[in-house]
């Protein structure tokens, strides 16, 4: 999760606040007891399943007008950089830089435009999180391939298979807020926003640096923030070896 505002924040389970907990995306439940039978046919499948990509659906059909990011260009807030127009090849742009930030993965991760399953993750582009302007991207915390913490999909989003968003309108008011408007380049500030967050969604916690993609950016000073966004739109934020080794891992685990 990014966070504007630094709060007080009491851990819940893996790592999330209790505020992000809700009644959607529940973990799958614990399989009873298997005959030897069941357990031979279960290994078989776990192992086909991992053989297989690990698919991530992207819907970004929100960033096409980035209404919020428009209203305060027009408004002479935002300068206006690389990007910023209504764009409808925009979420491919997206999609295309989120892919090479995930190809230290190889193969065995395929990112992809949908809105359908089947997927093992999900991630939406929304306007705004439930009114508050402080959250630029909320996830599920990732534990196994099919495994995920609990999380509070939008109102409009539950039964839905989404498990994690990133706000456009939050970023925009972040451009304003923290690199003063000036001209940003959109599309490599959104791809970063997203690998944040499908980063958690692979099993990834937050760390204190501003240099490092899962940069905990809530819990910030101002420099550091500004730091970060200024890094993310220059694209010169990579997931560190020691973090593409946890993903593996993750992705290892049925």
């Amino acid at each position: 999760m990014i966070r504007a505002q630094a709060r007080k924040r009491v851990p819940g389970p893996l790592g999330l606040a209790p505020a992000d907990l809700g009644p959607g995306a529940k973990p799958l439940s614990s399989p009873g007891p298997l005959g030897k039978n069941d357990a031979a046919e279960a290994q078989a499948f776990g192992e086909t399943a991992l053989s297989q990509p690990f698919e991530i659906h992207l819907e970004l059909s929100e960033l096409v007008e980035l209404n919020e990011v428009l209203q305060h260009s027009k408004s002479e807030l935002i300068a206006r950089g690389k990007g910023f127009a209504r764009d409808p090849q925009r979420p491919q742009k997206v999609l295309s830089l989120v892919q090479g930030l995930f190809s230290p993965l190889g193969d065995g991760v395929r990112i992809r435009l949908g809105s359908a399953q089947p997927s093992h993750r999900f991630l939406k582009a929304a306007f705004a999180w439930g009114g508050d302007p402080d959250v630029g991207g909320v996830s599920a915390q990732g534990i196994t391939r099919s495994r995920l913490g609990k999380f509070n999909r939008m109102g409009a989003d539950q039964g839905q298979p989404v498990t994690g968003y990133i706000f456009e309108g939050v970023i925009g008011n972040w451009i304003v807020e923290y690199l003063g408007g000036t001209a940003t380049d959109i599309n490599s500030l959104f791809a970063v926003i997203i690998a944040h967050e499908l980063g958690h969604q692979l099993g990834l916690g937050h760390t204190n640096s501003p240099a490092d993609m899962l940069f905990a950016f809530g819990e910030g000073s101002r420099q550091e923030r500004i730091k970060w966004l200024e890094q993310a739109q220059k694209r010169a934020l990579k997931f560190s070896r020691p973090q593409v080794a946890t993903m593996q891992v993750l992705l290892s685990k049925p």
